[in-house]
């Protein structure tokens, strides 16, 4: 992994590079190659809010036997592209502090088309996280998100929604230590 930073002023950036290499010695059909290359831009809007934006290029591998579709003799693999924004308005000292977040990825498999047709996926999604300081330090949250999820295939049965609804806390203890604790309900349609 190799990963690029920047600041200037309020605002930073970064922009990261992974490769993980898999060569098993009794099976090469099951070698792989994955790549990710991952972007950040946070922006300092104002002393109370920041933007912050995501992009996204993966090209990865299944495992072969880990989807529910035909065997395969090569693992099936994909490449992904998206984008995640986060907006938050609230300081950290305030008594409330306010997330919005939005995101699209868009999944599509390069191999063993004949099963993987199928996969073919977009997500897009839209959350939103409130806040609220309790003690000094640590906030009580209130988190809700909606997930679309679309397969490309004309026919596939596959498409669902989901909502999260979660609550919990956030704190941070020391500079270098910080928890956050959720529990909530997934409704998948």
């Amino acid at each position: 992994s190799v990963m690029l930073q920047t600041q200037q002023e309020a605002n930073s950036f970064s922009l990261g590079y992974t490769l993980d290499v898999g060569r098993f010695g009794n099976s090469s059909d099951d070698n792989f190659v994955d790549q990710k290359v991952l972007g950040q831009a946070v922006l300092g809007l104002t002393s109370r809010s920041t933007l912050k934006l995501m992009p996204e290029y993966m090209v990865g591998h299944d495992d072969r036997g880990s989807t529910f579709g035909a065997a395969t003799t090569v693992p099936n693999t994909w490449s992904s592209s998206g984008l995640n924004g986060a907006f938050t308005y609230g300081s950290e000292d305030a008594t409330g502090k306010f997330l919005l977040d939005l995101g699209f990825s868009d999944r599509s498999y390069q191999n063993n088309r004949t099963v993987t047709t199928a996969y073919d996926r977009s997500l897009n999604n839209v959350g939103g996280t409130f806040y609220l300081n309790v003690f000094p330090k640590t906030s009580a949250l209130l988190s809700v998100k909606y997930t679309g999820i679309a397969y490309k295939l004309a026919t596939s049965t596959l498409n669902s929604t989901e909502q999260r609804v979660l609550v919990g806390a956030k704190w941070e203890a020391t500079e270098q230590s910080s928890g956050e604790i959720k529990v909530g309900q997934l409704q998948k349609k």
